[in-house]
């Protein structure tokens, strides 16, 4: 545990006891993130926690468009439209003018863009500090860092998705005790009905011809950043198939594949015919391929939660990773955590998935009960009372 750390959750097996909440505030939550990378996994699960947990509840977006209409949860929800652009000075000082805001307990923002001049107690979740660690631009740093630190000392609660986040807000940031008081750790939680759409999907024409070709690890890259380690996997399965005789096809799936560049990659290796490239698919597809592979491969190289591996543990799958603190936080015995981040480490750890033995059932319902939806609702709602309380100087009643 590093120096001044902030983490209010302890590593553990077990769920952490809870506080509990008292009500659910009319929140106000940014949603225009709906449907972008891990982001927008983290706004529908927690809006589906939230509406679930009680049918009493007040829940409205800010959506830049009718897409949220595509959850399960959209009727349970209101929506207000703003057509700001993410990191715009729109974003920052047009949008929170042109909401009432009288008509909200709280407001949420599931990044750290949180706009100027919110008038009522605000949650911002910080999921990582990637610009600031690993910036695909020179300027990124700078910009990030300001931001973060201002999003940080304006909340009344700041919200870090995993202790390695929590600890990286302690160390690239230069917070007072009193802000670090604010930071708590509530980690992401999964789509309950994960299984059923795995079921689902199975019945698409495309997962079908997969399946066809025989056993495949799977790759989900959600984004073409250098630091999801995408050129690092085709690399490392190339080495893979030079050391170990009968290798499973290797499957990319997500929004942040290029198929051009990663064609041309895999051709120049010699693993073209050992590839199949399934780019963006939906949700159903995308679970019943992670259901029905060998192994799901993460390589990247910083991350502030990785839920790719939460949710291939949640299907039984186990989960090939690289040494990064917020993976190895969510890493069970069955999964394979590579010696170092070199690609003939990665190669290494791709070949060990192949022979090890999955998590029993008991093993695994311990491992996820901290991450159970109703677990992490409870905790994003404690997030929110205490949000309150501190805006208030009091305690709720």
């Amino acid at each position: 545990m590093v120096g001044n750390s902030v983490l209010a959750v302890e590593s553990t097996n077990e769920a952490p006891p809870l506080l509990r909440h008292r009500f659910t505030p009319r929140v106000l939550i940014d949603a225009r993130k709906l449907g972008h990378g891990g982001i927008g996994s983290y706004i529908a699960n927690l809006v589906a926690g939230l509406v679930h947990s009680d049918p009493d509840s007040e829940v409205t977006l800010v959506v830049g468009n009718n897409s949220y209409r595509e959850y399960a949860w959209h009727n349970r929800v209101r929506a207000i439209f703003d057509s700001a652009k993410p990191y715009s000075v729109d974003e920052f000082i047009g949008l929170p003018r042109r909401i009432d805001f009288s008509q909200y307990d709280l407001f949420h923002e599931p990044h750290y863009t949180l706009p100027f001049g919110i008038p009522i107690p605000s949650v911002v979740t910080v999921h990582d500090l990637i610009h600031v660690t690993h910036p695909q631009r020179f300027f990124y740093p700078l910009i990030a860092r300001r931001l973060i630190a201002s999003s940080v000392k304006r909340a009344s609660c700041v919200i870090a998705v995993s202790e390695a986040t929590g600890r990286d807000l302690a160390s690239y940031l230069a917070v007072t005790p009193e802000t670090q008081k604010k930071i708590v750790i509530v980690p992401n939680t999964v789509d309950p009905e994960l299984m059923l759409q795995a079921q689902l999907g199975r019945e698409s024409e495309l997962v079908q011809s997969i399946f066809a070709r025989g056993p495949y690890l799977i790759a989900i890259i959600s984004t073409d950043k250098p630091h999801k380690g995408l050129i690092d996997l085709l690399v490392a399965y190339s080495h893979l198939r030079r050391i170990e005789v009968r290798v499973p096809r290797l499957v990319i799936a997500g929004l942040g594949v290029d198929f051009r560049s990663v064609t041309e990659c895999a051709v120049q290796l010699g693993i073209g015919d050992e590839l199949t490239i399934a780019g963006a698919l939906p949700r159903a597809e995308l679970c019943a391929l992670l259901h029905q592979s060998r192994g799901c491969i993460v390589p990247s190289l910083a991350e502030g939660f990785g839920l790719p591996v939460l949710e291939a543990q949640t299907l039984s799958i186990p989960v090939v990773m690289r040494p990064v603190a917020a993976l190895c936080e969510l890493a069970t015995h069955a999964d394979i955590v590579a010696e170092d981040f070199s690609i003939g480490s990665l190669a290494i750890a791709m070949r060990e998935i192949l022979r090890v033995e999955r998590i029993s059932a008991a093993d695994r319902a311990r491992h996820l009960a901290r991450y159970a939806p109703e677990q992490v609702n409870e905790l994003v709602l404690n997030a929110y009372a205490s949000a309150l309380r501190r805006a208030r100087g009091g305690s709720l009643n």
